[in-house]
């Protein structure tokens, strides 16, 4: 079946995209189909590249430059970075679904300040500039950016396409089971273990943009060690949640995937948040729903911790009892309001039958569906003072 990126990502989503990964690093976006076409009219392009785009000629040679580009990260498997036809840096990644190329994002229209290797466009070689009246006055406003500069976006450019796509086939799925359950196709275990599947390997497109501009903005800094670092641990985070992976993990895992999710934050909040981790190692190696326990620490650091001008502190405890093993996420926060409470503890009681998205929520119905009766899930908050989640685990309940 041949598939189209704009069955895939809707316009709307394709627009948001482009407006934050422009924002963020300055460069031109555009997403482009599998031959190199532009979708739609992108986001930051220079005034160079617009002229360039009002007539067929030029329309048609960013298309065969961006079908070269394209060619070349295919072959290499990894973010091409080329010089195009009108001589600007020009960064194409490819986008697949369910193993077929369907097209890129591109992200460009900036110019290399340092001596470089970078493939160049023929066009560019043979110096077939179109309308070479106004061309080098315009070029000559190009924004222009280190070697460095150029390869971190590109870097982080693959990571967030790698994680665009994944949330794109997850949605798909998402709605396939949702038709599923409404047609009673399957028999409700069955079910059960579809939405665990669907539910998993989210995060969300704020918390990526977030990402995106904090990286773009070290690197026009000058800080590429942060950039780098945070880079790092958003990619560990990305390998985790685009993993072959089941339903179930071990805490040692999840808490792994949690510490990477707490570095980036902490990179850009700095010492407003305070994260601790006391596990016991018998625990570790304890077999936990998949994803559980990272929204449970992202509720507690943007609704508590953030909330407070000051920051605060959140503390994970992981420990065995006689008769149960006990989870406890603990912050010192701003707390829940009463009512805002209420409505939460309700959810929980009626979770098999809600549809809220929210993380609470979906984390306690992971570890209902694996431990069921075995499971004692309490969370209780006052204001001012923080909020207390604690997960008990029964042996023999």
């Amino acid at each position: 079946m041949a598939y189209h990126l704009e069955d895939i990502i809707s316009r709307e989503f394709q627009a948001e995209i482009q407006e934050s990964f422009a924002l963020s690093t300055g460069f031109g976006v555009v997403f482009v189909d599998s031959s190199g076409r532009h979708i739609g009219d992108g986001d930051n392009f220079c005034e160079l590249c617009q002229k360039i785009n009002q007539t067929p000629k030029g329309r048609d040679a960013c298309t065969a430059s961006n079908q070269r580009a394209i060619e070349i990260a295919l072959r290499t498997n990894k973010p091409s970075i080329y010089i195009c036809h009108a001589g600007m840096v020009n960064i194409e990644v490819p986008l697949f679904y369910n193993d077929e190329y369907v097209g890129a994002l591109t992200a460009g229209q900036v110019r290399c300040s340092e001596p470089n290797d970078y493939p160049v466009d023929q066009i560019y070689q043979k110096g077939e500039h179109l309308q070479a009246d106004f061309y080098r006055t315009h070029l000559e406003k190009v924004k222009e950016l280190s070697i460095e500069q150029i390869e971190a976006t590109a870097r982080s450019l693959h990571i967030i396409s790698k994680y665009i796509m994944q949330t794109a086939s997850h949605f798909k799925t998402q709605q396939e089971l949702y038709l599923l359950e409404k047609k009673q196709i399957y028999l409700e275990n069955e079910l059960n273990l579809a939405e665990l599947e669907a539910l998993q390997k989210q995060v969300t497109p704020h918390f990526m943009f977030n990402v995106i501009s904090v990286i773009s903005r070290c690197l026009s800094m000058g800080q590429y060690d942060i950039a780098q670092e945070m880079l790092l641990s958003f990619a560990q985070m990305l390998r985790y949640l685009l993993s072959d992976i089941r339903s179930y993990v071990t805490l040692e895992k999840e808490i792994s995937y949690a510490l990477n999710y707490v570095s980036i934050q902490k990179i850009r909040f700095g010492d407003r948040i305070q994260f601790e981790v006391e596990c016991e190692e018998v625990l570790k190696t304890m077999l936990m729903p998949y994803f559980f326990l990272q929204p449970l620490i992202e509720n507690a650091i943007e609704h508590g911790l953030l909330h407070k001008e000051e920051g605060g502190k959140a503390r994970l405890l992981c420990k065995r009892f006689d008769t149960y093993d006990e989870i406890c996420l603990v912050d010192n926060g701003v707390g829940i309001m009463p009512d805002k409470l209420k409505q939460i503890q309700n959810r929980l009681q009626d979770h098999r039958h809600s549809t809220d998205g929210v993380g609470i929520t979906n984390s306690f119905r992971r570890l209902s569906y694996m431990y069921d009766t075995q499971l004692d899930f309490t969370i209780d908050s006052h204001l001012g003072e923080g909020t207390r989640i604690i997960i008990r685990i029964h042996h023999n309940k």
